[in-house]
């Protein structure tokens, strides 16, 4: 999943998987036994996966390093707040009238993969990069990719070179966020 995001437009690839984990998700309410369930989550969390990398990718395209952290601070604790969110919605549909067609729990998966669907629409107005943004002007592109320059990270590459891979096995910040995103 994540050589789709390397080798094609973060921008478009994005909107598609987060939609698409949406759809999984509201297909939760269709299975009917073990098996499916493990099928369903298998293809749930192969397309999740790849979305917490996509989000950091975006991330490092348009701030810089010293920058990054708490842009992505953010975007994790958020994940907190959208659990307490959840939960209260989930409590909404868990009062849900036992006569409808749907146990109440259906509800809950329809209604949550839709959100993430509608999300996944939004995506579609996420730039790639700087060079790409809609809201900024040429001037601001060129600012933009310019403060991105001391850090060497440039803007966008396609290619994966294996030393760069070698290179960040080998590093402690690079194991902290795999381990933290292995774990989240």
């Amino acid at each position: 999943m994540i050589l789709l995001v390397q080798r094609f437009r973060v921008g478009r690839v994005l909107p598609i998987l987060v939609m698409l984990w949406g759809l999984i998700a509201m297909c939760t309410a269709a299975v009917t036994t073990y098996q499916g369930l493990y099928v369903q989550r298998f293809f749930l969390g192969f397309v999740e996966s790849v979305i917490p990398t996509t989000f950091m990718t975006i991330i490092s395209s348009y701030y810089t390093q010293q920058e990054q952290a708490f842009r992505q601070s953010w975007w994790f604790s958020s994940t907190g707040i959208f659990t307490i969110i959840d939960g209260a919605i989930s409590y909404g549909f868990a009062n849900v009238p036992t006569g409808t067609a749907l146990k109440r729990w259906q509800y809950i998966y329809l209604a949550m993969g839709a959100l993430t669907v509608l999300f996944g629409i939004f995506c579609f107005a996420i730039p790639d990069s700087p060079m790409d943004a809609w809201f900024l002007s040429q001037d601001e592109k060129i600012v933009a990719v310019e403060r991105l320059r001391k850090g060497q990270t440039g803007v966008r590459n396609h290619k994966i070179k294996i030393q760069h891979v070698k290179d960040s096995m080998r590093d402690p910040k690079f194991l902290l966020i795999f381990i933290m995103m292995a774990t989240a």
